[in-house]
């Protein structure tokens, strides 16, 4: 199969994405592409517009900030693997990636494309809830921290019922 038309865009940097994301409709943000392009393919989902992360400075990284684990949205599956920060800091999460996929599977993907698109295939979804974490959105207008455990425990639960 072969995705449906779209325009592609290529920001370089996360402001420069961030204003598309504001002015473009019925869009769709690209991270490593597992989740997403099998959705394009079979035509899931029909986006007019898709927006490549993958050139944006500054998405990528592990880091300790204040005894806080962060992980940027674009950080690959396969660098959270061999992280001695997240092993170190966050056992389970680090317990967890080495069952999700395969190592091509998380060579490309990123944690923030599998938290965003919740994919039931992806094993995030069972360690993430046992782990109090915040996560950090940024729109047009300002910056947001929500917790996302509530946010998980509720899709589940949507989806078991």
């Amino acid at each position: 199969m072969k995705p449906p038309p779209f325009q592609y865009h290529d920001p370089k940097t996360l402001a420069e994405a961030v204003g598309l994301l504001g002015k473009l409709e019925n869009t769709k943000l690209l991270a490593g592409g597992q989740s997403l392009m099998p959705m394009l393919n079979m035509r899931f989902v029909l986006p007019d517009h898709v927006i490549d992360l993958n050139r944006v400075d500054g998405m990528s990284y592990i880091r300790e900030s204040g005894g806080v684990l962060e992980i940027g949205a674009m950080t690959r599956q396969r660098d959270i693997e061999f992280s001695d920060l997240v092993k170190a800091k966050c056992p389970l999460l680090h317990q967890a990636i080495m069952h999700i996929g395969h190592r091509q599977t998380r060579n490309r993907g990123t944690i923030g494309g599998s938290l965003c698109h919740l994919d039931p295939a992806a094993s995030w979804l069972r360690s993430r809830p046992r782990m109090t974490q915040r996560c950090w959105r940024r729109g047009r207008r300002a910056s947001a921290r929500s917790r996302s455990r509530i946010f998980l425990q509720a899709i589940s639960r949507r989806r078991s019922n």
